[in-house]
């Protein structure tokens, strides 16, 4: 081999896989989602549980989920964060290499980060411009593996939005359904039901809807009833009382409580409480963190006909010289409670109704704007609710607090139509004939997020790996002839 056309070769190879793909068209779901086990800063190495598919050279996001601590107490501080932590705290990054499961990031990792708690890695699909052609979303946050709830996309020059980006509904998840049929679980008119927290199996009167997903862990045996878990909703108490709304920028709102029964029914005088706003925890230049929204809190069932809490929105960032587009939409929107089970999913028929999910995170990190983009992370409504008989009037859902669009720059664009609304709280539904009907039963709306400017997008410029020019090439010796230098990998 001759040592000129050995080089040669080397350069030509080394140029070539270092342009970035022009123009290309995405659609569906173009991330992928890796469970964090281990962080490493000496060696700047990450660890996952499993590392198929992650080569050198491609971005990344680190991100910390959850991690917060609450307090745990029975008592109207229950769930009230004592301590941030690590949750929020995120970074972009670039894989230098890659061995067995550990990951090699190129540039210093800027953040501190907690693996006992949840933390992923977000492969950034990174392109020179793109076009999304139809319809981007996430993996849905998933609450075992830890993963997911989140699409980023990078161009060193131009996203073009011809079609639009939605992560509704794909942040923490809402208060699941749990029903306390007597006479295992059962009511009394004398007790009047106070506690925040519950575990379950319980037994008798002592019970209360699942608390929604939010940035703490749940704590063992305390799952259940009104107190919020961090941003999560809290769940309706014994009886039949509504969930409150999960919480993100804006504070989710309490549920309804049930009304209109006679001394001697069953009471429910202690609904769900809202998932407070996480605004003193993030959101800005000094203190830069990020959160899915809330999970709304379940309504109270013993009827096996309630519904369980809504759930957040999810996060959605997109970094580029220009982002173009023509009035298509980026969608965070919390999700309303559904029961598919009922005749109307979104209304319960004899149970307390969940709470609505608080909105998601929107983050736009670009120099130019083109053309109109609406942008929505809106809180969801609680669920609405009835009852077939005529003696009592069910606690509806509180509604979800709104989520945050975040935008680079001095100023917010008028080019970007923002939309942060908190959700409203449902109501009676008009077939309650009680002297109820389009009554909240003292349920409330979740309170607005907030459409900010001066936003940065956390990234090291500190190298300390440099990946090798090509996936395949894993080392080359080189060595002197007398015709020149000789280069073998």
């Amino acid at each position: 081999m001759k040592p000129s056309k050995t080089f040669g070769l080397g350069l030509l190879i080394i140029i070539c896989n270092g342009i970035p793909a022009n123009a290309q068209s995405i659609s569906g779901v173009i991330n992928s989602y890796y469970q964090v086990t281990a962080i490493n800063t000496a060696s700047n190495t990450v660890t996952v549980s499993n590392s198929s598919g992650l080569t050198p050279k491609t971005r990344v996001l680190l991100i910390q989920m959850k991690g917060a601590t609450i307090n745990g107490s029975n008592s109207a501080s229950f769930g009230n964060i004592t301590a941030i932590n690590n949750a929020g705290n995120y970074e972009m990054n670039t894989i230098c290499s890659v061995s067995g499961n550990d990951v090699v990031m190129q540039y210093q990792i800027l953040n501190a980060y907690t693996t006992t708690e949840p933390v992923q890695l977000v492969t950034v699909p990174s392109y020179q411009s793109v076009t999304i052609s139809d319809s981007v979303k996430s993996t849905p946050w998933d609450a075992t593996s830890h993963t997911g709830g989140i699409v980023a996309i990078e161009a060193t020059d131009t996203i073009y939005l011809n079609s639009g980006i939605d992560v509704s509904g794909q942040g923490f998840i809402g208060g699941a359904l749990r029903n306390y049929a007597a006479p295992t679980y059962d009511c009394s008119w004398t007790v009047n039901v106070t506690a925040y927290y519950f575990p379950f199996p319980t037994s008798t009167y002592q019970n209360g809807g699942t608390k929604g997903e939010g940035i703490a862990d749940y704590i063992l045996n305390e799952e259940y009833g009104r107190g919020n878990l961090a941003n999560g909703g809290g769940g309706g108490n014994n009886q039949n009382t509504g969930g409150g709304g999960g919480g993100n920028y804006g504070t989710g709102g309490v549920g309804g409580q049930r009304t209109h029964e006679t001394p001697f029914d069953c009471h429910g005088t202690n609904p769900g409480l809202g998932g407070p706003g996480l605004s003193a925890y993030g959101y800005s230049v000094a203190n830069n963190r990020i959160f899915l929204g809330g999970g709304g809190g379940e309504g109270h069932e013993n009827n096996a006909v309630g519904l369980p809490g809504g759930n957040g929105g999810g996060i959605v960032l997109l970094s580029a010289q220009v982002i173009t587009a023509g009035g298509t939409s980026i969608l965070a929107n919390g999700a309303r409670p559904y029961n598919a089970a009922l005749t109307d999913p979104y209304q319960a028929s004899g149970d307390g109704a969940g709470g609505g999910g608080a909105g998601g995170t929107v983050l736009i990190n670009a120099l130019t704007i083109n053309g109109s983009i609406n942008i929505s992370a809106n809180g969801a409504n609680g669920g609405n609710s009835s009852y077939p008989f005529a003696n009592a009037c069910m606690g509806p859902g509180g509604g979800g607090g709104g989520g945050i669009i975040w935008v680079a720059g001095a100023s917010f664009p008028a080019t970007i139509n923002p939309s942060v609304l908190g959700g409203q709280n449902g109501v009676i539904s008009p077939s309650n004939t009680f002297g109820c009907a389009g009554s909240s039963n003292f349920a409330a709306p979740g309170n607005n997020g907030n459409a900010q400017p001066n936003y940065v997008l956390p990234a090291s410029t500190t190298q300390v790996c440099v990946p090798l020019p090509i996936p395949g090439l894993q080392y080359f010796t080189g060595s002197l002839t007398n015709s020149g230098a000789v280069l073998t990998w």
